[in-house]
């Protein structure tokens, strides 16, 4: 999906630099950064740190019952899901029926 502009060339999610780098055969394949597996990233060791600390602190302190724990286990979680998804839509990587 190309949109022209003035005198410069975009193609959703890759600079015209990545547009035009080919291989042996010819073909104009974009190139993507590697992306990290998801268990190496920040977001994702930080909720399992939280989720960690929450586990503990109900394990250790009296007054922090199970009820309360999973309770911020789940909105931890929850929250992380949804970060997810708002940064992949900042990126454009999900599909959009038009």
């Amino acid at each position: 999906m190309s949109t022209h502009y003035a005198d410069e060339q975009t193609t959703r999610g890759y600079s015209q630099h990545e547009q035009h780098q080919g291989g042996w055969g010819g073909g104009h394949q974009p190139r993507r950064k590697r992306e990290k597996p998801f268990f190496l990233t920040s977001e994702f060791l930080t909720m399992l740190a939280l989720i960690a600390a929450i586990a503990i602190a109900a394990a250790i302190a009296d007054e922090f019952d199970a009820r309360r724990a999973w309770t911020l286990i789940t909105v931890v979680g929850a929250a992380y899901i949804i970060s997810r998804g708002l940064s992949k839509i900042g990126r454009g990587d999900g599909h959009v029926d038009n």
